[in-house]
């Protein structure tokens, strides 16, 4: 193994001269599905050469935070013919799927520590007077100040006054209740705008809140570009629907009516089947809740008693503050979020953004945690143009960025110089795109806020040309102070941008929940719900909601996807952070999370050696991982499960979510080892058969790093057992 690592460094691995081949679209193959596919131990044998959100940054204002789960995202085993990269670490490089599986529990919170939270329960109170149901909508009406707290998803529409949902004010056009008493060709307008926003209030985060703001005048915009999306034509049925109720009700001028609907079909129930520790996410679960017989929504759960496994996303005062101050900006303003991890960073990143869309039609969201990503899967820097507000957990709101890098990790750690180099390439193409059409932005950065974590932000922060430094922070007697930012951090501040405000706001602080699920179970959640979209949005929420087709599909596990056709001479291979044996190059994809980029690199052809010109794997395309992807010469579109493999006609099996139109330009599959591929990926279909799967084991993992592993786990036992004494 030495040798061949040596002949790899001199690159002779057969590596690509550059420029795309002359298929400009490998991924437009898409063909009938095969009728031999090739699994992963059916491959040709070679000879043998030996990173929110996380759910504390959810939580509450003055309560107190526990200790995180510790439980890890399920794996599927690699003991097959595969051969994982090795971490370094002394784990076992096989893990028993079954077993993984078993020891993860249901998404819990701790019910007897005798503590709940008052803010859950609702202050509405429903009646036949205010809850009005048809066919196919529901209308409330909500007094001044009330608040509904609420467990599931559901869609909502503004008919009269205004609302708010983490920190974005719903107002309808004026005169909309009339236009639809009313209707007439001068009206159709305000009719057919009717847009129905979705909501989405999970276990693993903290609940949403509706709560009603006012109705005066100021509130209620004119029907601007902001309120009017493409594809909003409303279904003539409902209009006619919502006007019936309208006319039935006894709703006062001063009432906020809100339109509701049920967003059951949009599957994503089907999140709670991928995993143990994903029970209950969506669904009643153990708790009961009372039902009240007024709404009539499927998957609608208001909260009108405290419960202990539920807290509701309570918005200090301070982020309120913040939220207006950017909506008053002279300029569209640049924004940069920094704290420590668990203290709400995607959160406030979330609130801001919504702030600014009740002024701007788009926002431009910078991605640089690369652990908890906010609108795609971990281990990508990213930049977005958000166009609607983001009213549900990252792993819901996936959708495609306008310009990305992958890096294959969940902190940048392993190549802190490559990532800054991303983020300051992000930045640029902001700056010469986005920020020409008046589009603010919102930075959000990484929780590594010690050591080389510091340096990163420090750097970042000379990078950027913000306006302000929002700084989540812990007044003095918080019991959370050990997570604020050094003290001189409004020095490193002034002296990287003089011209910059800094601002500090409340960080979350609750010890009275544990967190819903680890950063390990959301990173597994994120990706699992990314492969199961059905396909990915360009904004949020995805157009055509109306239409009501399923935003996950969950009918088809990713061994029955029909794949794309991509042969091995139409795509470059890179492996970033480790090195792989010639021959074990397909045994190191197969089977595995990919990311497909697009590489305008111009690559010297090496020839290759003569003992290699009649390898079976000879028409590879492999860059030798010592040559690194520059960030001005690629980009990442998205990610791609490699299915499987057919050696015989040399194609690769991929499944992926991304638009065929994108998949027509990527050139290259890049391999990273600290992406891992959920189980779920590779046992979905297989749960209740009794076969084979391939990387996966139903008994204990033995071999030298697992039973180094577990000398580890009993000398930590010992320790404690002694330091008890």
């Amino acid at each position: 193994m030495a040798e061949d690592k040596t002949k790899r460094k001199s690159g002779d691995e057969n590596p690509e001269s550059g420029g795309p081949v002359a298929s400009a679209n490998p991924f437009a193959i898409l063909r009938k599905r095969p009728r031999k596919i090739v699994l992963a131990e059916q491959l040709v044998a070679a000879p043998s050469e030996s990173r929110p959100q996380s759910a504390s940054e959810a939580a509450q204002l003055n309560a107190k935070e526990s200790p995180a789960s510790g439980r890890r995202s399920t794996t599927a085993a690699a003991d097959g013919p595969r051969r994982q990269p090795s971490t370094g670490q002394g784990r076992p490089s096989a893990v028993s799927a079954k077993q993984a599986d078993s020891k993860r529990q249901p998404l819990q919170t701790p019910k007897d520590n005798g503590w709940t939270d008052p803010d859950t329960v609702s202050t509405f109170q429903p009646s036949d007077a205010n809850v009005l149901a048809s066919t196919n909508v529901t209308l409330i009406g909500m007094n001044i100040g009330e608040k509904i707290c609420f467990h599931g998803a559901v869609l909502l529409c503004p008919i009269q006054g205004s609302f708010s949902v983490m920190g974005y004010n719903f107002a309808p056009p004026i005169h909309r209740v009339s236009a639809l008493l009313r209707p007439s060709d001068a009206n159709r307008d305000v009719t057919d705008a009717l847009r129905f926003y979705p909501c989405f209030s999970p276990k693993s985060h903290s609940l949403l809140v509706i709560e009603s703001t006012g109705t005066s005048t100021q509130n209620q915009r004119p029907d601007d570009a902001r309120q009017k999306p493409r594809n909003t034509a409303s279904d003539p049925t409902l209009t006619v629907e919502i006007a019936g109720l309208l006319k039935s009700a006894n709703f006062s001028e001063s009432t906020t009516i809100i339109a509701m609907r049920s967003l059951a079909w949009a599957n994503h129930s089907g999140l709670e089947k991928t995993g143990n520790a994903f029970r209950g996410l969506f669904g009643m679960g153990s708790e009961k809740i009372p039902m009240d017989p007024n709404f009539k929504l499927r998957g609608f759960f208001p909260i009108t008693m405290a419960l202990s496994s539920a807290s509701a996303l309570k918005v200090p005062p301070t982020w309120f503050d913040f939220g207006r101050r950017l909506k008053i900006a002279h300029a569209p303003p640049i924004t940069c979020v920094v704290g420590s991890k668990n203290v709400g960073k995607s959160t406030f990143s979330r609130y801001a953004v919504n702030s600014l869309l009740e002024r701007y039609p788009a926002v431009a969201y910078m991605e640089c945690d690369i652990g908890q990503s906010e609108l795609t899967p971990s281990g990508i820097v990213s930049l977005h143009v958000v166009r609607y507000p983001l009213l549900s957990p990252p792993f819901v709101h996936l959708q495609e960025p306008y310009h990305a890098y992958y890096l294959g990790a969940s902190t940048p750690k392993d190549d802190p110089d490559h990532y800054v180099n991303c983020l300051e390439h992000l930045y640029r193409t902001y700056q010469k795109t986005l920020r020409t059409q008046g589009m603010p932005l919102i930075v959000n950065t990484h929780g590594w806020i010690r050591g080389i974590g510091y340096d990163l932000m420090q750097h970042l922060l000379g990078v950027i040309d913000a306006d302000y430094v929002a700084q989540l922070w812990y007044p003095p007697g918080s019991t959370m102070l050990s997570k604020n930012l050094p003290e001189n951090f409004d020095h490193t501040v002034t002296e990287t941008n003089p011209n910059c405000q800094l601002v500090r706001v409340e960080g979350f602080e609750d010890r009275s929940l544990k967190p819903k699920l680890s950063s390990a179970d959301l990173r597994t959640l994120a990706t699992i719900s990314y492969f199961a979209k059905s396909n990915l949005p360009t904004g949020c929420p995805r157009e055509g909601l109306d239409c009501e087709r399923p935003i996950w599909c969950f009918s088809k596990a990713a061994a029955e996807e029909t794949p794309y056709q991509v042969p091995w001479s139409s795509v470059r291979i890179k492996f970033i952070n480790f090195d792989v044996p010639y021959s074990q190059t397909l045994r190191a994809l197969n089977g595995c999370v990919v990311a497909l980029v697009v590489d305008r690199t111009k690559y010297c052809r090496v020839p290759a050696e003569s003992h290699r010109r009649d390898h079976p794997f000879s028409s590879l395309r492999i860059v030798p991982s010592q040559l690194p992807l520059r960030p001005q010469n690629h980009k990442c579109v998205g990610l791609g499960l490699v299915r499987s493999i057919d050696p015989e006609q040399g194609l690769f099996h991929i499944v992926s979510p991304v638009a065929p139109t994108t998949l027509g330009e990527v050139n290259m599959l890049v391999r990273a080892s600290g992406t891992e591929t959920p189980a779920y990926l590779s046992l979905a279909g297989y749960m209740s058969v009794r076969v084979d799967l391939p990387y996966t084991t139903y008994s204990m993992a033995e071999g030298v790093g697992s039973l180094s592993w577990k000398r580890r786990a009993m000398q930590r036992r010992k320790n404690m057992s002694e330091n008890r004494k």
